[in-house]
C-alpha cells in the first residue's frame, strides 16, 4: 500500500512516463530522472547488452545521485520478467516471460517504490497495461538502491 503523502507524485510520473512511451511510439528508452526542488534532470542511458555494461551504467548513476542528491529518482526501462523457478533461464530466454515497463521510485527520504505495466503485443496492436506497484525495500537490483547507505553515528 502506497502512502497517501507518496500516491501523487508517484501516480502522476507513472503517467509521464505512459506518456513518453506513446510519444515516443510504444518503445521506451531507459532513463533516470532526478527531481531537484521543483527541476527535473533527465538522463538519457545508452543501450546496454551486457552484465559488465549494466555494472558500470549503473555505478554511474549512483555515483550521480551521490553528487546531486536529488529529492527523487525515478528510473525507467523496458524488460524481460518471468516467474522465479528452478530453470536457470534468464528472464529474456524463459518460455513464460513477459514484457513490462519497469520503473523505480526512490525518495532522498528513504522511500522505495517499484511499477511496472505489461506491454501486449497483438494483431499488430501495441498496448500498456495497468500499473502495479509494490513498496520495494525488501527488492534489489542493480538499478536500486541509487541513494548512498545512512551512516550510523
Amino acid at each position: 500500500m502506497v502512502p497517501e503523502q507518496h500516491r501523487k507524485f508517484i501516480d502522476d510520473e507513472l503517467a509521464l512516463v505512459r506518456e513518453v512511451w506513446t510519444r515516443q511510439g510504444n518503445t521506451l528508452a531507459a532513463m533516470a530522472v532526478f527531481i531537484v526542488e521543483d527541476k527535473r534532470i533527465i538522463c538519457e542511458l545508452p543501450a546496454v547488452h551486457n552484465d559488465l555494461t549494466k555494472n558500470i551504467v549503473s555505478i554511474g548513476l549512483k555515483d550521480l545521485v551521490r553528487n546531486v542528491m536529488p529529492d527523487a529518482v525515478i528510473m525507467m526501462t523496458e524488460a524481460w520478467i518471468a516467474p522465479l523457478d528452478t530453470s536457470e533461464l534468464m528472464p529474456k530466454s524463459h518460455p513464460k516471460r513477459r514484457e513490462v515497463i519497469h520503473v523505480q521510485i526512490e525518495f532522498k527520504t528513504g522511500e522505495k517504490y517499484s511499477g511496472a505495466a505489461e506491454i501486449t503485443r497483438e494483431g499488430g496492436k501495441v498496448n500498456l497495461g495497468p500499473w502495479d506497484i509494490v513498496i520495494s525495500c525488501e527488492l534489489g537490483g542493480r538499478f536500486m538502491d541509487f541513494y548512498p547507505p545512512k551512516r550510523v553515528h
